[in-house]
């Protein structure tokens, strides 16, 4: 599986509401990826799908285990041009937010918060 703090030229990064993964907080893109595909081509696949925009840079950061689904996670920090978010249906709603609020957002220590803080810190 991966995830993906998606940022833009403006140290912002796209954060996403999914009702059915939290009522009261945002996530990053994430994703499984297909057979045949690697981890860098799932992040790319996964952001044109769930937000509609095309990755220019891609780093990876660093794995981190999901023991409710017993899963691994890849976390990449996901370079984009900032434009305007083209939703999936798994989407509700996804939003720029300058770094130093991004945290507050997310679930303080899950996998999103914990990538998103690796990726404002570098």
């Amino acid at each position: 599986s991966i995830i993906a703090a998606v940022v833009n030229e403006q140290d912002e990064v796209a954060l996403l509401w999914q009702n059915y993964v939290s009522e009261t907080k945002h996530v990053c893109v994430a994703g499984i990826m297909k057979i045949g595909e690697s981890a860098e081509d799932s992040v790319v696949r996964e952001i044109a799908e769930e937000i509609g925009l095309t990755v220019k840079k891609l780093k990876y950061i660093k794995s981190y285990p999901y023991g409710k689904k017993e899963m691994l996670m890849l976390g990449y920090k996901a370079v984009v041009d900032k434009e305007d978010f083209t939703l999936s249906g798994e989407v509700d709603s996804a939003v720029w937010i300058k770094f130093d609020e991004a945290l507050s957002l997310l679930r303080e220590g899950s996998i999103a918060w914990q990538l998103v803080k690796e990726v404002i810190q570098r």
